[in-house]
């Protein structure tokens, strides 16, 4: 059991403030040892730690819990322990395990990274942040775990750690900088249309305060964030990933309420104006003329039910520029493959992770060559655009969003798309919009190796394909644990998890001995 008594703030090693300018620290080899030996402990105790954490940070700085997800902190309707405390032990005891090889934590660093500077987590929150993990580690563990030795070894790991995200969430909040029409922190945005996709999901789309001025550019899977005051007085922030591919404002005519025609629409693509380098040194590419998000109302939330209630057609709502790192990569081509073709995209959803995923596959089919940096926009030459697989799983045809945009891209790219739709209750007949033309094929059940080799035709090899993935927690692990049995390159497997549920996912990873 802990001690009864909580640790003061001075009773801990003080953590200074990282600069984004300032070299990183060196760690000396007795750190990484001292810090290392308390893998195991942290194994078993890392829950409790975490557990003890949040309240003495929410306690000792308030402010701080705007941050935050409340539904992440609190426990599942069936028990199961609040994400956010264990996806923080998983965090920690990753760190006291590979401090000697920080290179595995690469991935970890850039997911969290991004997901900070959408909050917009500033460098004096990382002291705070140590200040308290540094006391819960104390409080948990005793003085006869937690020695001044091991608080000495950890508040210098800490800021270890604390100094690669403040640089590294400094570049990524200056990339946006950069961009033609980008900017950081919080703007002004006005809903200029809200559209409702299906029973439970409506999309928004938000576009600058001033009437024609594009937005910036945005690679394909990643997430923009609100900042929203609910009636109630508390300030929530939530991130939403961006689920239209917008091709540049010039394509477009979108009037407050109105219909955006797009370039397709309209007989063609067309770009972007001042290709190039834009005004005062920004970068320009392509520059759509608004975001699209798409919010499923969920049981008990406060944000959904307030987005779907409360927000209209000319509501302006407070927005934080483009992150994330799960983006459509520029397609590869398998070892085993005898021509230069490219891997097959294999796009799978369920339930709302379907919005990260089509924008990615209008990207694919739709996208242009970019004229700024590819860090912005993907290219697709012609003769490199991948054949695209869409699998989708929705409890049934009214709860399945953008059904009529799936035909759509169907009957447009019949040799290259070819979208599969699954519902695990009802009937399929009469179902979604769209019926059976073009490549939409519709079915019942759960994604199974069976239906993923039915939906690939036959011919294309899983392990030659490269795969994106998102949806439910559940339904990820699945995802995760199939991939792997059927032997698909952990490299050419990539998932966005809505909510801390990475490592369960990545725990998945791990061949198993059968898949059933």
């Amino acid at each position: 059991m802990p001690p009864a008594s909580t640790p003061s703030p001075s009773s801990t090693p003080a953590i200074i403030p990282p600069a984004a300018s300032s070299p990183l620290p060196v760690l000396s080899p007795d750190v990484i040892s001292v810090v290392k030996s308390t893998a195991p402990v942290l194994a078993a105790q890392g829950p409790h730690i975490t557990q003890a954490f949040y309240p003495l940070l929410f306690s000792r700085y308030p402010a701080v819990q705007e941050l935050f997800n409340k539904r992440n902190q609190a426990p599942e309707p069936d028990g199961t322990p609040a994400r956010q405390p264990q996806a923080l032990a998983n965090a920690v005891w990753a760190y006291a395990a590979n401090i000697d090889n920080l290179s595995a934590l690469s991935a970890a660093v850039s997911l969290i990274a991004h997901k900070h500077a959408s909050l917009h987590v500033l460098p004096e929150h990382y002291p705070m942040v140590g200040e308290c993990l540094l006391a819960a580690i104390a409080q948990v563990l005793g003085p006869e775990v937690a020695t001044e030795e091991v608080l000495k070894a950890w508040g210098q790991a800490y800021g270890f750690l604390a100094a690669v995200f403040v640089q590294t969430e400094d570049g990524l909040r200056a990339s946006n900088a950069r961009k033609r029409h980008g900017w950081t922190g919080w703007k002004t945005m006005r809903v200029a249309r809200k559209v409702m996709e299906s029973e439970d999901v409506a999309s928004f789309y938000l576009s600058n305060v001033q009437d024609g001025e594009p937005v910036c550019a945005f690679l394909p899977g990643q997430y923009i964030s609100l900042r929203l005051t609910l009636p109630n007085g508390e300030v929530e922030e939530r991130d939403y990933s961006l689920s239209e591919f917008a091709v540049p404002a010039s394509a477009h005519a979108l009037e407050l309420g109105g219909k955006a025609r797009s370039a397709e629409e309209e007989g063609g693509k067309k770009e972007c104006k001042g290709e190039g380098r834009g005004e005062e040194g920004k970068e320009e590419g392509d520059c759509p003329p608004y975001f699209r998000i798409s919010i499923k109302r969920l049981p008990g939330g406060a944000v959904s039910a307030y987005m779907h209630d409360k927000v209209e057609e000319g509501s302006e709502i407070l927005v934080g520029p483009p992150y994330g790192d799960f983006v459509l990569a520029p397609p590869s081509t398998p070892s085993s493959s005898p021509s230069s073709h490219p891997r097959p995209l294999v796009l799978l959803s369920a339930g709302i992770g379907i919005t990260p995923l089509l924008c990615m596959a209008e990207a694919a089919l739709l996208g242009t060559p970019s004229q700024e940096s590819k860090e912005h926009r993907p290219s697709f030459p012609s003769s490199l655009s991948p054949r695209v697989f869409f699998l989708h799983t929705a409890r049934d045809a009214a709860h399945f969003p953008f059904a009529a945009r799936l035909a759509s891209l169907a009957a447009r790219h019949p040799t290259r798309f070819a979208c599969h739709v699954s519902f695990t209750q009802g009937s399929v007949e009469g179902g979604a919009e769209g019926g059976k033309e073009g490549k939409v094929r519709w079915g019942i059940g759960r994604l199974t190796a069976s239906a993923l080799h039915e939906a690939l035709g036959g011919k294309v090899r899983p392990q030659d394909c490269s795969f994106y993935f998102c949806g439910p927690a559940g339904y990820m692990v699945s995802v995760r644990r199939l991939l792997t049995w059927l032997g698909v390159p952990a490299e050419e497997v990539k998932y966005e998890c809505f909510g801390p549920a990475s490592a369960e996912v990545e725990a998945a990873g791990v061949v198993p001995s059968s898949f059933s």
